[in-house]
């Protein structure tokens, strides 16, 4: 009877969380499948049994993820830069990409055109190859876009790595997409290469709802809690900003404070900006807490641009 009810439900009043975890349960697996619905991407076998695939999907829509009076190149780059920093999650390499366009029949073949400026763009400096894709009409502008990875065999950074006690590390600064950084990110995906290949991250994940959102899908694998260094924020933008403004599109991920020293060191011979530490996983009842000055604060849950 509650399952029945729940069925009449809005999508509204569910909220993203609650929706994928009903609908994962329609989610098939096999014995390739290694990593299925509740990452930034699924990981497969191939047939090579030294590589896996991974597998990433995302949509970019007028009204949601850009405004209709945007440079349509920046809406390109956009767009597939949002399937590229899910790959570089994974610490993986971009493959193929697929591209749904649902698109107005008023719009002008040269805006589309420059859409796809954009996209390629990006693809020719961070990997992947444009093979296909569809062509719908629709009432507002949207980009569905499929994309594959690949990695050595086992080596994907997978959300549920988080460990207690671990460090936690963003590659760049938090905060202030609104002021244009969302349409103008670089994906992480060198920087994703090269934190698996060190060896020495135990999970990862992309900010791009938010800090506080991105984080609580870590530590919520294994029911562990959070501490966050309010300096740590200020210093990167403002608190607010960079606890909840989304669409960073950074890396986070967590690592053994025994590495730290060693991360530091190595990264800065091949990265120009520094990596920030900004907290460290605790052992609690699934918390994100801000610690400032001596104090600590419980953060209340994070946006969800999607419900």
């Amino acid at each position: 009877m509650v399952d029945e009810l729940r069925k009449n439900e809005s999508l509204g009043d569910l909220g993203e969380d609650r929706i994928l975890s009903r609908l994962a349960d329609f989610g098939g697996w096999n014995a390739r499948v290694t990593c299925g619905i509740g990452d930034d991407c699924s990981v497969c076998r191939t047939e090579n049994p030294a590589v896996d695939q991974v597998f990433t999907s995302d949509a970019t829509i007028e009204g949601i993820h850009f405004r209709i009076d945007e440079d349509p190149v920046r809406v390109g780059r956009k767009a597939v830069s949002r399937v590229l920093s899910d790959i570089a999650s994974m610490g993986a390499s971009p493959e193929w990409i697929l591209i749904n366009v649902v698109a107005p029949k008023e719009m002008k073949l040269g805006s589309l055109e420059a859409i796809y400026e954009g996209i390629q763009e990006r693809l020719n400096t961070l990997g992947g190859v444009l093979v296909g894709g569809d062509l719908t009409e629709g009432s507002v502008l949207a980009l569905h876009i499929f994309a594959s990875g690949t990695l050595p065999h086992g080596t994907a950074i997978l959300r549920s790595g988080v460990v207690n006690g671990d460090l936690i590390w963003t590659t760049g600064k938090l905060g202030g997409s609104a002021a244009g950084k969302h349409l103008d990110f670089i994906p992480r995906v060198r920087e994703g290469i090269w934190l698996r290949n060190s060896g020495l991250v135990h999970a990862m994940t992309d900010v791009s709802d938010g800090l506080v959102t991105d984080l609580k899908h870590m530590i919520e694998t294994k029911k562990v809690g959070a501490a966050i260094e309010a300096r740590v924020l200020e210093a990167m933008s403002s608190v607010d900003q960079a606890l909840y403004d989304g669409e960073d599109f950074e890396l986070l991920f967590t690592t053994s404070p025994d590495v730290e020293e060693s991360v530091q060191k190595e990264w800065r011979k091949t990265f120009a900006k520094p990596l920030w530490k900004i907290g460290s996983v605790v052992t609690s009842t699934q918390e994100i807490q801000l610690h400032d000055e001596g104090t600590y604060r419980s953060l209340p849950g994070g946006y969800s641009h999607h419900f």
